[in-house]
């Protein structure tokens, strides 16, 4: 049974990524883009929460299980969290057509006169982009790993020297090489 700091945005990531969709839908559901014409009030709401968090969904569960493949597990972070995105968003295709079908809204192959694998890849084509861009975005502070600033206890920082005032606690304080030029 969860806990209560299970999804605790500021500790987990899918807390994190829960609050980060309903964040995401809000935009959604003021722009009103053109896909959701038609849908007002609570249907719009569930509409985007929908188109929100199962890409969310799959895009997470496509990091896991990419990063079990060999092949991907060696690439650059940045690039797993791309190609994770791409294929979240290769899930999710057949999905927002279903979606759209479901809430009454018109289908790429009754407008265009598409196959359906036409219709796939235009609905694929058609947010990928977008959904890689706000994966990688997402996934930003993971991937460049940036530390909180934190302030020595005045108490304490006249017992270090400054050098370790700047040196992240995580790595430890056991020095193994220094060396210093021109300076």
């Amino acid at each position: 049974m969860p806990g209560p700091h299970d999804f605790d945005p500021r500790r987990t990531w899918p807390g994190f990524l829960i609050a980060a969709g309903f964040v995401l839908v809000v935009p959604f559901i003021l722009l009103r883009p053109e896909v959701s014409e038609g849908l007002t009030g609570l249907r719009l709401v569930i509409f985007w929460t929908l188109h929100v968090l199962i890409p969310l969904a799959l895009l997470q569960g496509a990091q896991v299980a990419l990063s079990h493949v060999p092949r991907v597990a060696i690439l650059n972070p940045w690039a797993q969290t791309a190609l994770s995105g791409l294929a979240g968003a290769t899930l999710f295709a057949p999905i927002a057509i279903a979606l759209d079908a479901a809430f009454g809204l018109s289908k790429p192959t009754d407008d265009l006169g598409m196959s359906w694998p036409a219709a796939l890849l235009d609905e694929f084509l058609g947010f990928a982009p977008v959904v890689t861009f706000l994966w990688l975005a997402l996934n930003a502070t993971r991937l460049v790993r940036i530390e909180p600033v934190t302030r020595a206890d005045p108490a304490t920082a006249a017992a270090e020297p400054g050098l370790w005032l700047r040196v992240p606690r995580n790595i430890g304080r056991a020095l193994v090489a220094l060396s210093a030029e021109l300076h």
